[in-house]
């Protein structure tokens, strides 16, 4: 069974390597060649531990502690892939505080308490400090998880306030690699539920917990690798939002405003007219800074008249245009040689998902069922 180590090092390793051979490397692409770099390593440690288990603190020190560094890891990766920025700050390194105090630890325990005392309390100290240890990796995994899905969930609100699409910037994949972080944990977490702690590398829970840490492995680099490109890629419309104006929040506050209602009347009845008549919304990959500089606005304030003028956000307020804009042409002679993708498509649509997705949300019926309707 100690063929899973070698395979879960030999992946680790080829990933990392991959992904530390692209071509303009961002700081999420450092995080997640050194997350698989540094399990291919444990991956290697547990390799030794098996064949040389005589040695137990030289494996120990060399690595025992580094699943705590996993939580960590996977919620530094969502953490800079969701900045515009996409850097990676000096104050993100106190999330690996516990994995050093860990280290701490075992440096103190293995070479400065004299001989006799250890041999004395080795069984007992080692035990307790196993069990501590599990059990705060179980419970910080756990919030680091849950705290990932969260900033996740505030960067898919923002792009709703921004942006008039969402396809290779919502992140989808990455809320698929956390959540598949988190069935890992669940896996451990049930795994000890039926074995004392801990559970050895090198029995078959042990093979079980590591089994499934290299199929996630695999999971992680795959998306890491080829999501992550499509993302970085369309990262540069985010960017055009920054700048003299940040990217609006759903719900922010706009004590600082000093659009007047006469303005926002006025602001309103422009925009309206601009949508109406210019239909900006045929742009596929329309944002709010391009309707911003047109109106000539600022992105905070056009963001407050959509919000309290018409209670939507950009996204609902742009497709709702473009559902219009669909329903209007499925019956225009001029378009029946068209499929009724190819129409969404032309009104602004950039995927067949999203507009199945957009239209029922606006209609109450999917666009199929919308065509029989009106042809019945």
């Amino acid at each position: 069974m100690n063929v899973i180590f070698v395979i879960g090092a030999t992946l680790s390793f080829f990933l990392a390597f991959l992904v530390f051979s692209k071509k303009n490397k961002t700081a999420g692409d450092y995080v997640l060649g050194s997350y698989l770099a540094v399990f291919g390593l444990y991956f290697i440690i547990l390799y030794l531990d098996s064949i040389a288990i005589k040695y137990p603190q030289i494996i120990n020190l060399l690595g025992f502690n580094i699943p705590l560094l996993g939580g960590p890891f996977i919620f530094l990766y969502v953490l800079v892939m969701v900045k515009t920025n996409n850097k990676f700050k000096a104050v993100y390194w106190l999330h690996g505080l516990p994995y050093l105090l860990f280290n701490l630890y075992s440096v103190l325990y293995f070479y400065f308490p004299d001989a006799a005392k250890k041999t004395d309390s080795i069984n007992i100290t080692l035990e307790s400090i196993s069990i501590f240890k599990i059990s705060f990796y179980l419970v910080a995994n756990a919030v680091y998880v849950i705290w990932a899905i969260f900033i996740l969930n505030k960067h898919k609100k923002k792009l709703g306030e921004n942006f008039s699409y969402t396809e290779d910037i919502d992140l989808v994949w990455l809320k698929l690699v956390v959540s598949g972080f988190g069935v890992f944990w669940v896996v451990v977490l049930i795994l000890h539920l039926f074995d004392k702690y801990p559970i050895t590398a090198i029995s078959p829970l042990g093979y079980a917990i590591y089994l499934t840490l290299t199929l996630y492995i695999f999971f992680l680099g795959y998306f890491g690798l080829k999501q992550q490109a499509i993302y970085t890629s369309a990262a540069a419309n985010i960017n055009k939002i920054d700048g003299t104006d940040p990217i609006i929040k759903k719900n922010e506050p706009y004590k600082h405003s000093v659009l007047k209602q006469t303005e926002a009347k006025k602001y309103l009845e422009k925009l309206l007219d601009y949508f109406n008549k210019e239909k900006p919304y045929l742009k596929g990959k329309l944002n709010i800074k391009e309707v911003s500089e047109y109106m000539d606005i600022s992105v905070h304030h056009l963001s407050q008249l959509i919000n309290e003028q018409l209670n939507k956000n950009f996204y609902d307020f742009v497709n709702g245009y473009r559902v219009q804009e669909v329903k209007a042409r499925l019956f225009e002679p001029k378009y029946a040689q068209l499929t009724l993708l190819a129409i969404a498509y032309d009104c602004g649509f950039n995927s067949k998902s999203s507009f199945n997705s957009v239209f029922k949300k606006h209609t109450g019926l999917t666009p199929s069922q919308y065509l029989k309707q009106k042809t019945t």
